[in-house]
């Protein structure tokens, strides 16, 4: 469980080694990019390096009490704050090649989200009701996490390291308890925050950060994944897996399936057979078929091409947000054939 584990983003991660080892460690990170590189796992193995009392080239040293304590689930100190969606569950589960490592969850400390409202409470619930979606990273989960940084350290379990996972999800009142936290940070605690939509952060909560950008793997560091793991993926699968090995994993699970080329009515035929079976795979199948065109626009890198690939990637984004099928491939067409309707 070091930086040995990690698979590409060099650069990345001779940063994240030069912080673990120096006395200069940035207090909050944020962690940019697609969802699926790995920067769930960077996180956690970064964290055992800033926990670990003896830190090697490689981060954590696997022989202390603290990164004993990570290997036996009782480790104090490094805390998961996840979405409310998954609220039952204390313990978040990372994947590594050879182990499993289970990670605390935080999670509020009262499950009644309808007792002792605050105005800050009642603003979320309104604001979320008006917006007509769920909160899934409320206010009392970052309650939750102030007073876990303000709490003594054990002895021999070092620093103590807060990762919040899909921060975009933050609800504004969140965000805004958060940054009086980032502001003023207790000492030997660090924030690490995961997203693969910055946009949605506030601002002030982007300048506070240390920025550590994640890009996809390149084609040999993709095979190096599958070999690691012992995944068997054709050259199509890891094609449109477009560098992210969390979607190579994605599009294994769904198993075998024709994908279309991207005509309009092949691909509404395909969706409708799809749906009929099970949304959930539709809606896999639907973005592994996107997935597939975008990666032929990136073989072709232009102006009018990165701006096909943006377009396809909001689909898939709107897709994987539970939007209309329908609706979201015909805008999507429609927009394709506005920069090239010879070709569509």
């Amino acid at each position: 469980m070091n930086f040995s584990d990690i698979i590409g983003h060099k650069k990345n991660i001779e940063l994240l080694k030069s912080f673990s080892v120096s006395g200069r460690r940035p207090h909050a990170l944020l962690f940019t990019g697609l969802d699926g590189l790995g920067k769930r796992k960077t996180a956690v193995v970064f964290a055992a390096a800033l926990s670990c009392l003896e830190p090697g080239e490689d981060g954590a040293c696997g022989r202390c009490s603290s990164c004993i304590g990570i290997k036996n689930r009782i480790h104090p100190g490094i805390n998961f704050v996840v979405s409310l969606k998954n609220y039952e569950k204390d313990i978040v589960e990372i994947d590594f090649s050879d182990r499993n490592l289970f990670i605390n969850n935080i999670v509020p400390s009262r499950v009644n989200r309808n007792s002792d409202k605050t105005s800050s409470d009642s603003e979320e619930q309104s604001s979320d009701e008006g917006a007509g979606r769920t909160v899934k990273l409320n206010i009392r989960q970052i309650r939750e996490l102030k007073r876990h940084c303000y709490l003594k350290s054990p002895s021999g379990y070092g620093t103590k390291v807060f990762i919040i996972d899909d921060a975009s999800q933050l609800s504004r009142p969140a965000m805004n308890s958060l940054l009086k936290i980032l502001e003023e940070p207790p000492p030997d605690t660090h924030i690490i925050l995961i997203t693969s939509r910055e946009e949605a952060l506030l601002p002030t909560i982007v300048s506070r950060c240390q920025r550590v950008d994640f890009g996809p793997l390149n084609r040999a560091e993709m095979e190096e994944f599958t070999q690691l793991y012992g995944i068997e993926a054709s050259e199509e699968l890891i094609e449109i897996s477009s560098g992210s090995p969390g979607k190579l994993l994605k599009f294994k699970d769904m198993g075998d399936f024709d994908i279309p080329p991207l005509q309009a009515e092949q691909v509404f035929d395909a969706a409708g057979k799809w749906a009929d079976k099970d949304r959930g795979k539709c809606l896999n199948k639907m973005s592994a078929l996107l997935e597939k065109e975008a990666a032929f626009f990136r073989k072709n890198p232009d102006k009018q091409n990165y701006t096909k690939v943006a377009l396809i990637q909001d689909a898939i984004d709107a897709l994987e947000k539970n939007s209309n099928i329908d609706l979201t491939v015909s805008c999507m067409f429609l927009k394709l054939a506005g920069l090239d309707s010879q070709e569509f």
